[in-house]
């Protein structure tokens, strides 16, 4: 059989079509082309790049399927097998038989003869079928899902559309009536476009796959990130004209010593852009925001706010969708060390600006404006939080922590008996501590100190380093009936 190299040269030239045109119409750069024709890249990753190349050169059915064939692809048409010329056999003159007649069967149980060549056609196709269908099984991506390998940092891009049905045999159309080649396309063009990125940034082992089916919502793609091992899963529901994108983010290194203030910010990931799937630059600026996380993830601050930057700079037609790009660019502004307050809160207030609505911008600011002692500014931020999302555990610890830390702890209380209701661990007990302290109720704060070291104690060691011996040392004040809490330690968790 003809190399996919050897065909591709063939039709190219036969039709006169460009490298550059060609490379324009799979949006890839004319040196991938110019690989697969001298046979340095053996065949394309994607079959839709196959049946676009057939698209642009205009090849017959035959032509495209020898194409894909090539490049170890299923064909379109499915391909069955021409039964064998079996020799002719000349029929032995009849025989005259003197026998017992035969008694016939009733009605009701006399069967039609099959002829033997029909049997033999059956069992023919069975087999092609079968064979299909294992081929299609093993082919399925469902049968090897992506998982990252030790060392490797893993991105997965969901698919952007629902599976597309298989053509029927005489169907012309490569799909079905509803055809979501855009969105698939869509994905593709992130992987490439996230890649150039990667390579542009010189990031190392890092693996940006295809995941095999479409990821709706943020519980299920930070699901399969835990499952995968990835660093980040990019998912996203599709409407006619644009895609409704999130990310699933593994939580950063440089976070792994966050408790008090540093702990509630909140990470933007969840809040979904709208990305035009025909625009490049939109397709760029998401791709910016994904490697943005990445260096975030490595610790480096620096190349994350550039990301950012470079993201920013992209038109972008949502409005929304600004708002979110500087939600990020705030949030690593504020996770870095040191966090850069004034900027973060510049951005959030940008993004507060754009799209009024959004809980997170408010929680951060607010958590920034904590941090500089700006009461006006997290009061009215965090309230407005609470407007928004009324049940937000978050936004109560932060009100019990500012309230603490401005030794109101009468107004901290009740905020802090809410977040501990609903907090799934002992974490928020800590920040009650200070408050029942604060209000002379020491046997209150050193079991809601206790129940924070041994909450504490079950944490990753660095948690443990930074923060276990002087929150012992507090239970141990509390014990002996004095109050830790002075105003050079309210001063210092303010900043912590």
């Amino acid at each position: 059989m003809r190399t996919f190299a050897e065909l591709l040269t063939e039709f190219t030239e036969r039709t006169g079509i460009s490298d550059a045109e060609l490379a324009r119409v799979l949006n890839v750069s004319r040196q991938t082309i110019f690989r697969w024709k001298e046979g340095l890249v053996e065949k394309p990753r994607y079959r839709e790049d196959v049946l676009r190349i057939a698209d642009k050169l205009r090849l017959t059915p035959a032509e495209r399927d020898a194409l894909l064939l090539a490049a170890g692809f299923p064909p379109e048409t499915p391909v069955v097998a021409a039964p064998e010329t079996l020799p002719t056999v000349q029929p032995a003159p009849p025989v005259e038989l003197v026998e017992a007649p035969t008694p016939r069967a009733p009605e009701s149980k006399r069967f039609p003869t099959i002829p033997r060549p029909a049997i033999a056609l059956v069992a023919a196709l069975a087999v092609i079928v079968g064979g299909a269908i294992i081929f299609a099984a093993m082919a399925s991506p469902r049968a090897n899902l992506p998982s990252a390998a030790p060392g490797e940092t893993l991105v997965i891009i969901a698919q952007f559309a629902d599976s597309f049905k298989p053509p029927a045999p005489t169907a012309v159309r490569r799909f079905a009536e509803t055809e979501p080649v855009a969105a698939l396309d869509a994905s593709s063009r992130l992987q490439a476009a996230l890649e150039r990125e990667v390579r542009a940034a010189r990031l190392e082992r890092v693996r940006v796959v295809i995941f095999p089916e479409t990821i709706r919502d943020a519980a299920r793609a930070e699901q399969i990130r835990q499952q995968t091992k990835a660093a980040i899963v990019v998912w996203g529901t599709p409407s006619a004209e644009h895609i409704a994108v999130g990310l699933a983010v593994a939580p950063a290194a440089s976070r792994a010593d966050d408790l008090a203030l540093d702990a509630l910010v909140a990470t933007p990931c969840d809040a979904p852009m709208k990305i035009a799937s025909a625009s490049a630059d939109e397709m760029q600026a998401l791709a910016l925001v994904a490697l943005a996380h990445l260096q975030l993830a490595d610790g480096d601050f620096g190349m994350a706010r550039a990301a950012l930057t470079q993201a920013l700079s992209r038109p972008v037609q949502e409005q929304t969708t600004q708002a979110i790009l500087n939600l990020h660019a705030g949030y690593i502004a504020q996770m870095a060390k040191p966090p850069e307050l004034g900027a973060a809160i510049q951005f959030y207030s940008q993004t507060i600006t754009l799209a009024p609505d959004l809980p997170t911008a408010y929680l951060n600011r607010g958590v920034a404006t904590i941090r500089l002692n700006d009461a006006r500014q997290w009061q009215s931020d965090l309230a407005r939080v609470l407007a928004l999302a009324p049940d937000h555990s978050d936004a109560r610890l932060a009100l019990c922590w500012a309230h603490a830390l401005d030794k109101q702890p009468q107004l901290a209380l009740p905020h802090c008996d809410a977040a501990v209701h609903r907090d799934a661990n002992a974490r928020s007990r800590e920040a009650r501590a200070l408050v029942y302290a604060q209000l002379g109720r020491l046997p209150n704060a050193a079991n809601d100190l206790q129940a924070f070291l041994d909450w504490l104690a079950r944490q990753p060691e660095r948690l443990r380093a930074r923060y276990a011996s002087t929150r012992a040392e507090w239970l141990q004040a509390l014990k002996a009936g004095k109050n830790p809490f002075d105003d050079a330690t309210l001063e210092r968790l303010r900043r912590e």
